[in-house]
C-alpha cells in the first residue's frame, strides 16, 4: 500500500519534468528569398499574365507541416512550423518560378505589383501539398488561364506532381515541395503559350 503513493509521486514529478523541457519549434519557409513581386524590365512587346488567386485547401490553411499517412489520414507537425502562410507563400514562389520559365511573357502578381495591363489572369487552387510516408512529396490541384481579350479562350488544367524523398529531414522535403511548384509553373508556361497561339 505505501509503494503506490510513491509510484504516483515519481509519475507526477517525471512528468512535470517532461513539461518543463523547452520544446523546439522548427520554421520553414517555401518561397525563401523569393521577390515580393516587382517585375524587373518589364517588355511592352510582351503579353502580361497576372497571377490571380492562389487558394489552398483547407487543411493546408494553418502552420504546422502536413505529413500524409494513408489516402485519408495526416498528421499536422505541432514542431515544424511553416513560418508564412501557404496561401501567401505560395503566390510568391510561383512568380520566381514561372520568370525563371519563361521570358516570353511579362509575369505579375495581383496586390503586390502594380499591372498596367492584364493580358491573361491565372487562377490556381491546391488540393494537396505535402510529404507522406511512402517517402515522396506530392502536389494536385488545378489551374485556370483566361484571356482577358476574350473570356471564352479558356485553359482550365488538372494536375498532379509527385517527386521521391531521397534524404531524410523536414529540410529535404521543402526542397522538393519548392520543385512542384516549378512542375505547376512549367506546365502554366505550356498552357500560355497554346493559349497565345489561339
Amino acid at each position: 500500500m505505501i509503494i503506490r503513493p510513491f509510484i504516483l509521486i515519481v509519475l507526477a514529478s517525471s512528468l512535470s519534468y517532461c513539461a518543463s523541457e523547452p520544446v523546439q519549434v522548427n520554421y520553414y519557409l517555401l518561397a525563401g528569398n523569393a521577390p515580393q513581386g516587382f517585375s524587373i524590365q518589364a517588355s511592352n512587346t510582351l503579353p502580361s499574365l497576372v497571377i490571380d488567386t492562389v487558394e489552398v485547401a483547407d487543411y493546408l490553411q494553418q502552420s504546422g507541416i502536413v505529413l500524409q499517412t494513408a489516402d485519408t489520414q495526416i498528421q499536422i507537425s505541432k514542431r515544424h512550423l511553416w513560418a508564412e502562410t501557404l496561401d501567401s507563400a505560395l503566390p510568391k514562389l510561383l512568380f520566381k518560378e514561372l520568370q525563371k520559365q519563361s521570358n516570353e511573357f511579362n509575369f505579375y502578381l495581383k496586390y503586390s505589383d502594380f499591372v498596367p495591363r492584364s493580358d491573361y489572369r491565372l487562377l490556381v487552387h491546391i488540393d494537396s501539398l505535402q510529404a507522406t510516408d511512402r517517402g515522396e512529396v506530392i502536389c494536385s490541384g488545378r489551374y485556370q488561364l483566361v484571356s482577358e481579350a476574350d473570356r471564352e479562350q479558356v485553359i482550365t488544367v488538372d494536375f498532379k506532381f509527385n517527386r521521391d524523398l531521397t534524404a531524410d529531414g523536414y529540410d529535404h522535403a521543402i526542397e522538393q515541395l519548392r520543385l512542384l511548384v516549378s512542375d505547376i509553373a512549367q506546365n502554366v508556361v505550356a498552357s500560355a503559350e497554346t493559349l497565345v497561339t489561339k
